[in-house]
């Protein structure tokens, strides 16, 4: 199988990055796809979260596993991102929801297609569109936008006016 790295990523936090990465994952392995997964953000809540189910149940095979990945070194970074590139299967790194970090151009640029999720709330729909600004400087990644946190039952007029809008 030909590499496909899959960024999930959006400066907004709490719009489901992490969620949506380890979902992806698992519905990648259970169709037999060799999955990597990578956490970037500096919380590390993927990693935290499988490093629990592990200690929980440290007899269940996981079917893909996830791996630090430390942003601050810029060389170690490059090096890394140049093997990922070589890895048979998917990569899916789960980014963090900031541009504080000038070295994520490096993932950026190695992304062959970048998950967005987004909720329809003004503060979502501006940040989001900071951030693709400032991916396709550096990137020529695929976006696929994921609406995520929607709550149609509330009528909310001013979030509908934006989702349609959207």
């Amino acid at each position: 199988m030909k590499n496909k790295i899959i960024i999930f990523s959006n400066i907004k936090g709490g719009v489901g990055k992490t969620t949506l990465c380890a979902l992806f994952a698992s519905y990648l392995a259970e169709r037999g796809y060799p999955v990597m997964a990578i956490d970037a953000d500096l919380q590390a809540s993927l990693y935290r979260h499988r490093k629990r189910e592990k200690d929980v149940a440290p007899e269940v095979q996981v079917p893909w596993n996830v791996d630090l990945l430390d942003t601050a070194n810029r060389e170690l970074l490059e090096r890394v991102m140049g093997k990922l590139k070589e890895v048979p299967g998917v990569v899916l790194i789960d980014c963090p929801g900031n541009l504080n970090d000038r070295n994520l151009e490096y993932i950026y640029k190695s992304a062959d297609t970048a998950i967005i999720p987004i909720s329809f709330d003004a503060d979502t729909v501006d940040a989001t569109g900071i951030f693709v600004k400032a991916l396709k400087t550096v990137s020529a990644a695929d976006l696929v936008f994921i609406p995520n946190r929607i709550n149609t039952s509330e009528k909310k007029s001013e979030e509908l006016r934006q989702r349609a809008q959207t």
